[in-house]
Formats: C-alpha cells, structure tokens, sequence
C-alpha cells in the first residue's frame, strides 16, 4: 500500500529498524498509558504533576531486563522537558508518583535515589488502578489493547472465557 501512495519515496529517508541501532520496543499503548499517568498524577497529588513524560523518558531507555541505570539524573530531567535548576527536582517529585503509583520500583546506589529502576507491566499496573481512572481512558486503553492483541493482562475473563 505504502508503494501506492507514495511511489517516488525514497526508503533511505525512512526509519527501519532492521538496519538502524538506537530503538526501543514500547508498548504500542504507551501515548493512551502516558495520558492515563498524567491523569492519575493529578489525583494522586493534588497539583499538575505530568509524570508520564518521566514514564516515557525511561521506556526510551529500557533494555529487555526491563531495568534501567540512571547516573546522570539531569539528563533524564532534560529528556522529560525539563531545564532549568529545579529540573533535578521536578523530576524527581514525578518518579516519586510514579513509584507510588505502582509503575516502577527504584533502588537507591552512588547515582541518587533512582540509580536503578525497574520499570514494570503498565497493563497489570493499570489494572490495578482501574478504579482511579476515567471510564473513556480505560475504555479507549482496552480497545486499543484488544486490537493489537495486548489484552490479556487488561481483561478480567469470566468462567467460561478462559483463554
């Protein structure tokens, strides 16, 4: 289809993952997930605390352990849009929610208080806070999910939908 509509594109100015280094695997979820963060933030603190910028800064650079080691904490700041000399801080504040929230897990080593962090299942997160979340987002998250085949840790199946 894409030869169809575009029929003098030149593939050399496309991404390909097969031939470049430098990608991530994310869930294909992650802009509905990263609303659904920025939502739950608000409600978790009281004020506007946009965590899922943070939450998507550290999918952009997780491994397949599903864990990432932080040593300059200023350059995630930057990564999250945030500059200036409260970034350090700022970021911090939404690791904290994002932690409490249930999102990540941290350990703390020479680096700060979120040298090592463990980034876990959004789905079984969200799952868990489904109650917390506006009916519309979780809706939307779950079509999504059921259209990309990623339901599975969504969905409560009765007894006579085992999968």
């Amino acid at each position: 289809m894409r030869a169809e509509l575009w029929p003098e594109l030149d593939i050399g100015l496309l991404w390909d993952r097969t031939l470049s280094v430098g990608f991530s695997t994310i869930p294909r979820t992650l802009s509905l997930i990263t609303n659904i963060i920025d939502d739950l933030s608000k409600k978790h603190t009281g004020k506007s605390v946009p965590a899922g910028k943070t939450y998507f800064g550290l999918w952009c650079r997780v491994w397949d352990e599903n864990m990432v080691t932080i040593e300059n904490e200023s350059s995630y700041a930057i990564e999250a849009g945030y500059v200036g000399e409260r970034n350090v801080t700022t970021w911090r504040a939404q690791m904290k929610v994002l932690l409490d929230l249930g999102f990540i897990d941290a350990r703390e080593g020479a680096y700060g208080p979120y040298n090592y962090v463990l980034i876990y299942n959004p789905y079984k997160v969200l799952k868990k806070l489904k109650d917390k979340i506006p009916v519309a987002s979780y809706q939307m998250l779950t079509q999504r999910s059921i259209e990309i085949g990623a339901d599975g840790d969504l969905i409560e199946t009765g007894p006579q939908e085992k999968k």
